[in-house]
């Protein structure tokens, strides 16, 4: 479950920004290397990586609160009775603490990297 979590991790945060990005700049005409294009574009790579991760963060709580006489459920099962109980929404449960904690993190991240590669001269065309 951390490996899945981390592909889509990397997946919603770097690509998903480099997208985010590339498409404001070609299509939205935003200028490259402002602030704000780089706040929009982690913005949107957080929500993303929240929508990716956050199904997978849920399965990975039942999985690890689950009592001792259920330890042997498979994740197949954890994903039928979560679905079974609680629809499409119950993958999404905590969906917005998620993003607070992903969001902000994503952002600095992102802008502290712009603002670092602009001030030592780096040009990635």
């Amino acid at each position: 479950m951390v490996m899945s979590r981390s592909i889509l991790v990397t997946i919603g945060q770097l690509a998903m920004y480099d997208q985010f990005k590339y498409w404001f700049v070609t299509k939205a005409s935003m200028a490259n290397d402002k602030m704000q294009t780089h706040i929009i574009s982690s913005t949107f790579a957080s929500i993303t990586c929240t929508i990716l991760t956050q199904p997978l963060d849920v399965l990975k709580t039942r999985i690890m609160n689950q009592s001792e006489t259920c330890s042997g459920q498979t994740i197949k099962k954890q994903v039928m009775d979560l679905y079974r109980s609680s629809g499409l929404r119950g993958f999404y449960k905590g969906f917005v603490p998620a993003f607070i904690r992903v969001g902000p993190h994503t952002i600095l991240v992102f802008v502290i990297y712009e603002q670092l590669r602009i001030q030592f001269g780096v040009n990635l065309c």
